[in-house]
């Protein structure tokens, strides 16, 4: 990896980790839904900031591929 890939991928890694900051690990989850500016669990708004790790409900977080392609 050259320096100004590493770079890159650094700079791609401070941007998803301030996204999950704010918005906890639903903004990289396949089920998410935005409404209000508020992002949560699809069907389900009381369901924000990562609680389906915790919760044992349906649906699961899946990680989100195409979230990728919003980081520079």
């Amino acid at each position: 990896m050259t320096p100004a890939d590493r770079l890159a991928e650094k700079r791609r890694r401070a941007y998803m980790e301030a996204d999950c900051r704010q918005h906890g690990s639903c903004c990289l989850c396949q089920h998410r839904v935005t409404t209000a500016e508020a992002v949560h669990c699809r069907g389900q708004p009381e369901r924000q900031r990562g609680m389906c790790a915790d919760d044992g409900q349906s649906p699961r977080f899946a990680f989100d591929d195409t979230t990728l392609q919003r980081y520079p």
